[in-house]
């Protein structure tokens, strides 16, 4: 069987465009803005999905799609799977999620 090739993130414009797209997910993830975003909220908190977030979901966000585009999902893929901290992808990479829990701030939709 042959071995799946993994996308080239080596050049100096994509490796500045996969920190971009790392910080742009990382960002969509923080304590500072998961428990605000309904959307993403309810993604996360979804019952039965164990807090996984389809890639194929936020690679369609606005502020992804030009890395989508341009590199194509397991570009997307790679870079999330660099995140030294903050997230997680699952094997078949399909997935994402925060590898800690989330604090959960008081009164989130009164904000």
């Amino acid at each position: 069987m042959a071995e799946e090739s993994k996308p080239d993130i080596s050049s100096t414009e994509d490796a500045e465009q996969s920190v971009q797209c790392l910080h742009q997910v990382e960002f969509y993830f923080a304590d500072s803005n998961l428990p605000y975003d309904r959307f993403m909220w309810e993604l996360h908190t979804k019952e039965g999905a164990d807090h996984w977030i389809p890639i194929a979901t936020i690679a369609d966000f606005k502020r992804m799609r030009g890395y989508r585009d341009k590199h194509g999902l397991p570009w997307v893929v790679e870079v999330l799977r660099k995140s030294p901290t903050l997230l997680e992808v699952d094997e078949k990479g399909e997935n994402v999620r925060r590898k800690t829990e989330v604090k959960e701030p008081k009164d989130q939709w009164d904000r």
